[in-house]
């Protein structure tokens, strides 16, 4: 799941929702 949204952002660095999206990759990162 990680690698689609890191495909995503690389295929659409410019669109509007890349934020949030990247604040979701760190959620999924977390630890907790």
């Amino acid at each position: 799941a990680i690698s689609h949204f890191h495909e995503y952002l690389r295929l659409s660095p410019n669109q509007p929702d890349v934020a949030p999206i990247q604040s979701l990759i760190q959620t999924l990162k977390s630890p907790n």
